[in-house]
């Protein structure tokens, strides 16, 4: 048998296998137990008093941006930090515009604001912070850049 006809045999039996039989080749997916109504099997962080952190910015045709900071702590969690501040690309840096601070011990702790923003390009950044009896989570998020 030549060469040729040796390979392409060879090739005809590995299509064959691997068609008859995905399975074989498949990886074995992940259960889904645990997985809640937020996160969908997505990769999240995960942390021992922080259940969830989000933040947003929006700018309306007025020019009005609205600043949304959230942190939710799980049970573990008793004290909460969270400060937003509206930051401006300008000459290749980002520039601190103006800043919003809350702290709780309830289970949550929200900033909601608005500011009235000229012609550019913005982002929030938001320091989070969470407290418990055996230690802390903390970190920092960004919303996405708007161009307004």
């Amino acid at each position: 048998m030549s060469k040729k006809k040796l390979l392409s045999l060879v090739l005809a039996v590995i299509l064959l296998v691997s068609v008859s039989s995905p399975a074989a080749f498949a990886a074995t997916p992940l259960t889904t137990t645990g997985l809640n109504a937020i996160t969908k099997g997505m990769v999240t962080i995960q942390w021992t008093y922080i259940n969830y952190v989000s933040t947003s910015l929006y700018i309306d045709s007025n020019g009005i941006a609205t600043i949304f900071g959230f942190i939710q702590r799980t049970t573990n969690g008793n004290y909460l930090y969270l400060s937003c501040t509206l930051q401006r690309y300008t000459s290749g840096t980002w520039i601190d515009i103006a800043n919003w601070y809350t702290t709780s011990y309830s289970s949550s702790a929200l900033i909601d604001e608005q500011y009235s923003v000229p012609n550019g390009t913005y982002r929030v950044r938001c320091n989070y912070y969470a407290s418990g009896s055996g230690g802390s989570d903390s970190g920092v998020i960004y919303s996405v850049t708007v161009v307004y």
